[in-house]
C-alpha cells in the first residue's frame, strides 16, 4: 500500500512541477510530514527544491502547530511553496 501511495505523491509533485510556469532558477519548497520527504525528493530531479519535513508530525493534534509554523518560513525565495501534511 505504501508503495502506491508513494507512486501516487510522486507522479503529482511531477505533475505541479512540470505544469506550472515557473523559472529554472527559481526554488520550490515542499513542507509537511514524511509524505513531503517524497515529494521533494521527486521534486529536486526536475527543479532546485528545499524541503521540511517531520516525520509523525501530520494533523495530529500537539504534535506541531502547523499553522503556526508556517507563519515563521520565510518564503521570499521560494517561487512554489507545497504544503504536504496528511
Amino acid at each position: 500500500m505504501y508503495n502506491i501511495l508513494e507512486i501516487i505523491m510522486k507522479c503529482i509533485a511531477i505533475f505541479i512541477l512540470v505544469f506550472l510556469p515557473g523559472i529554472t532558477s527559481a526554488k520550490t519548497l515542499v513542507v509537511g510530514d514524511s509524505l513531503a520527504y517524497t515529494l521533494a525528493k521527486s521534486a529536486q530531479k526536475l527543479t532546485p527544491t528545499d524541503g521540511y519535513y517531520r516525520v509523525g508530525s501530520g494533523l495530529v493534534a500537539g504534535e506541531l502547530d502547523w499553522p503556526g509554523f508556517m507563519k515563521t518560513l520565510d518564503i521570499n525565495q521560494y517561487e512554489k511553496v507545497i504544503i504536504s501534511i496528511g
